[in-house]
């Protein structure tokens, strides 16, 4: 889920265009920015998908692992992709919306030290722009993020 770190950058640059105060911009630009095609920035729909596709393919390989990854990968997509967003739920967060919520939060927020890590090399070595966010801005675009997987799932 590093990936919502990079989402911040092109909330940063998207907001402006939306009405209202800080807050309601910046979560108004997330939403719309996370698994869409609405921008070619640093988080794309195929990131965001791959991320997702990734996630439940490596959930079938746990599941059996004697499975080729060939077969695995065959699997999904033939028939399970068509639910990419339940079994993403499921699979990274145990279809549980506090899950959901509380790592999105630690992604964006938390002091885990591989998490600050990953922020200090998208802003530095990686030049991914991610800015210096607040903390409630933080928590904004994690809350964006938890609404979209809720309502995309809700929507298969």
């Amino acid at each position: 889920m590093i990936y919502l770190l990079t989402v911040a950058a092109d909330v940063y640059k998207d907001r402006d265009k939306y009405s209202g105060d800080n807050g309601t911009r910046t979560y108004k630009a997330a939403y719309d920015l996370i698994g869409t095609n609405a921008s070619a920035g640093n988080f794309d729909n195929s990131d965001f998908l791959g991320d997702i596709d990734a996630i439940n393919i490596a959930q079938i390989l746990l599941n059996n692992n004697t499975k080729p990854i060939l077969n695995a990968v065959q699997e999904y997509y033939n028939s399970l992709v068509f639910s990419r967003y339940k079994l993403f739920y499921k699979n990274k967060f145990n279809s549980n919306e506090n899950n959901l919520r509380l790592n999105a939060s630690n992604i964006m927020i938390g002091d885990h030290p591989d998490i600050t890590a990953a922020r200090v090399a998208l802003r530095g070595s990686m030049q991914m722009e991610v800015p210096y966010y607040t903390e409630e801005e933080g928590e904004i675009i994690a809350n964006a993020f938890a609404d979209k997987i809720l309502d995309l799932v809700a929507s298969e």
